[in-house]
């Protein structure tokens, strides 16, 4: 059932919601005793910077034009002038001053919730803008919150508490869809509710008081929705569950390998400010609510699913309730405890000493059974567990289990020697699906399993800044053995690395990833539309960090404005790069339904363009902004290959043809070009095995020490030969002379030769061939 308002008549009204709003009225959460202004009024052809969309209909919006609130002489534009006549939020205080801050709301007539349906939700649009967080942002955010009754007269709405989630929201310059499931935020048996949209200045809790603000939020479009609902209701946030994590020690113990526990926290910090501490929340929260009229049946649960690293089974002690399986996973549920009595949140652990070690996977969903008039519900969340048992390596990239219900413990430690481990750690520091699924896709192309070749670290709610970052869970000691670093903060326009400031964002990113580029012959792929710019947020520390390491300088936080305003330019590579070599075109992909702000860089001193943005007629050679970037450190041997885009917004040109032997993305074959110059081994050709099944390879680990296997799957018997050539192209041994069937074969080498003395250090290549079919790849041995 839904219940659906437009806000307001065909007119603006004076404010005083009189006329026109259909029930609406507004509010001024700050009236005492006069409040700094009730600004809420009706407009219709309000402005925006939406490329994609715009809304000249009537909406509300809040702008103080010193007549809806007379006596404030207007709040007049600075840089965004799009405003009715260009005025803006207020963000001075308004009638109570400058050390007051706005905190207006519009709220719904009451909503009948007679029927009997458990399930709300509420929907909104809303336009609002990205922050940048600079000394001149004003700090204006909005947000919603409901509150219900119990009571059969609706007038006793006034009376009702309102509640949210605790949280208040940044726009990002577009039109969106905004609110969320509410069921659990209703009192007992409710029986009318309201929901409240509202701006408010939060933005001087960072010491957001400039006076660069906008005219929105603009709100319009509200949906209430009802539904059937067959049991409780489950709810939480990204930052309230596990986060990614390495060992308590500062560093690895190979020897005593019992230390090595990783613990089991959530993602936020929970530590005050004036501690100056990064404390992440020992347990994870979920909030639990029967359904009206229906009570909990025993307490909520935890069910864990844990991929254990062998390594570490003779030190691990499970926790009462959990056991291994035959396939090595460690199965058992965690039943949870009140925590927050009044506002049903449960908590949930598992042991932080002792169970989880550096290579393990954890995998969770949570669920609760309700009783009603005779009958049980269950839920889950989430609510599909698709995927629940399916862990790490060449299934990967086909998880569909959600990766906020997922926590690892890094890195993937193969044995006690030092090192022996992937060698590729892949942040992803943005928080977007698809993002996040295009790395994976992209490495998988270039034969990279996670696991086995990389390590994955991903932060948890990356634009909420509480303290969860690389540099909030790792040393740079127990990063020292990654050569290479993939990095992505997508769109993000705050908290990407951040250096440690205990009132914005207490991860300590900047100064971890220094200490590590310092241990000498690293390198890094990072990538990010406000990369160079979120960096540079962070004063003394970030620009030292970029001439150090980044190489480059920024011309300004909008490219499109400077390439002839192109959302979406075409990227020419320059030849001769030394980087990128197989693709010579691609798009990157700025354009609707959201509209993307790269920041427009150009590389410094002994840094170079590795790839160059075209004009609008696909003209090179016009402008010297960096589309890619490649920066060599002498002194500390890091080379560091940058985007100002992200990677998911690698798109093929229109008139690309990719090699026969290449699938048809050109992203991955850029990144594996990028791996390439820095010495990585592509492990597999991009493409090895054919739409009709032809011969596939790999070895894993790779790099091995001190034993690899060599993984051949053949679509067809005959004879095969597979052998191990060094450098010069000297055979070193033949693993396998022989007849083999059709099927899959793991033939083990030790790092022998053909003699059975061992080999030394480095590089090596396989030939394997079989039934008139070659193929070629890379090994290396470390020790």
């Amino acid at each position: 059932r839904d219940t659906v308002y437009l806000l307001g008549g065909p007119d603006r009204t004076d404010g005083n919601f009189e006329s026109g709003w259909g029930g609406w009225t507004s509010i001024d959460f700050t009236a005492d005793p006069v409040g700094v202004g009730d600004y809420a009024a009706l407009y219709t052809n309000l402005y925006d910077i939406d490329a994609c969309a715009t809304n000249l209909s009537q909406q509300v919006a809040f702008v103080d034009d010193g007549i809806v609130v007379p006596g404030t002489g207007g709040t007049t534009c600075i840089t965004w002038c799009y405003g009715p006549n260009g005025y803006l939020v207020n963000n001075s205080g308004g009638l109570l001053g400058p050390d007051h801050h706005i905190r207006n709301g519009v709220v719904s007539p009451p909503v009948d919730l007679s029927a009997d349906l458990d399930g709300l939700d509420v929907a909104f649009d809303v336009y609002d803008t990205t922050h940048d967080f600079s000394a001149n942002d004003a700090g204006i955010f909005h947000g919603w919150r409901v509150r219900s009754t119990a009571d059969e007269d609706p007038t006793d709405l006034a009376q009702a508490t309102w509640r949210d989630r605790g949280v208040f929201y940044l726009g990002r310059s577009v039109y969106e869809r905004g609110g969320g499931f509410v069921a659990d935020l209703m009192v007992d048996g409710a029986r009318w509710m309201q929901l409240c949209l509202e701006v408010a200045e939060w933005g001087y809790l960072w010491d957001l008081n400039g006076a660069d603000g906008h005219p929105a939020p603009y709100f319009d479009n509200v949906a209430i929705k009802a539904y059937d609902f067959r049991g409780p209701f489950l709810s939480t946030r990204a930052v309230d569950l596990a986060q990614d994590t390495f060992p308590e020690l500062s560093d690895l113990d190979y020897e005593d390998l019992v230390l090595n526990w990783c613990r089991f926290d959530m993602a936020r910090n929970i530590s005050a400010v004036s501690h100056l501490r990064n404390d992440p929340g020992d347990s994870l929260v979920v909030q639990v609510t029967a359904r009206s009229g229906g009570a909990l049946v025993g307490m909520p649960r935890m069910i864990v699913s844990v991929k254990a690293n062998p390594l570490f089974d003779s030190v691990r002690t499970l926790p009462p309730g959990f056991s291994f399986t035959p396939d090595q996973k460690i199965k058992g549920t965690v039943t949870g405890w009140l925590s927050d009595e009044d506002n049903g949140v449960y908590a949930f652990d598992l042991p932080d000493t002792g169970f989880i070690y550096p290579g393990d996977e954890v995998h969770y969903f949570f669920e609760a059974i309700d009783e009603r008039a005779g009958e049980q519900g269950l839920t889950r969340l989430p609510a599909d567990t698709t995927g629940f048992d399916r862990f790490t390596g060449n299934q990967a990239v086909h998880t569909v289990f959600p990766p906020e219900f997922i926590m690892r413990a890094l890195p993937t430690m193969f044995s006690t020697v030092a090192g022996d481990q992937p060698t590729v750690l892949f942040w992803d520091d943005g928080g977007d699906r698809d993002e996040y699924l295009r790395w994976r896709w992209s490495l998988a192309d270039n034969g990279y399993n996670e696991g086995d070749h990389y390590d994955l670290y991903r932060t948890q709610g990356p634009g909420s800044g509480v303290g969860n970052g690389l540099g909030g869970r790792a040393t740079s000691a127990q990063l020292t053995h990654y050569d290479v670093l993939l990095y992505t903060c997508v769109d993000q326009t705050a908290f990407t690395l951040s250096s440690g400031e205990y009132d914005d964002d207490p991860s300590l990113d900047l100064q971890v990833l220094s200490g590590w580029f310092d241990r000498n012959d690293k390198s890094a792929f990072m990538v990010g539309d406000n990369l160079l710019s979120t960096v540079l947020d962070q004063g003394a520390t970030g620009s030292a960090f970029v001439n150090q390491y980044l190489g480059l300088d920024l011309v300004g936080r909008s490219l499109s404005d400077l390439i002839g305003s192109q959302p979406s330019p075409e990227v020419a590579n320059i030849p001769g790069n030394g980087v990128v070599a197989t693709v010579d075109r691609w798009i990157s992909y700025g354009g609707c339904p959201r509209l993307a702000d790269f920041d427009a860089v150009v590389p410094a001193s002994g840094a170079a363009r590795v790839a160059e943005f075209t004009d609008p007629n696909g003209n090179d050679g016009i402008y010297d902004y960096g589309a890619v970037t490649v920066f060599e450190n002498a002194g500390s041997g890091s080379k560091v290959v940058t985007m100002p885009y992200g990677f998911a917004k690698i798109q093929n040109a229109p008139d690309w043809v990719p090699p026969a032997w290449a699938p048809a993305r050109a992203r991955s074959l850029i990144l594996g070009d990028i791996l390439n110059s820095f010495g990585n081994i592509v492990y597999s050709p991009i493409a090895a095995p054919d739409a009709v099944g032809g011969l596939a390879v790999s070895v894993h680990p790779n790099p091995f020490n001190p034993r690899c296997t060599i993984a051949l799957s053949l679509p067809r018997g005959g004879d095969a030969s597979v052998r191990v050539y060094d450098l010069r192209g000297a055979l070193v041994r033949t693993v396998h002379e022989g007849a083999l069937e059709a099927g899959q074969h793991d033939l083990s080498w030790a790092g022998e030769d053909d003699r059975g003395a061992r080999i030394s250090s480095g590089v090596y290549f396989y030939e394997v061939r079989v039934a008139g079919e070659r193929q070629l790849g890379k090994l290396t041995l470390v020790k």
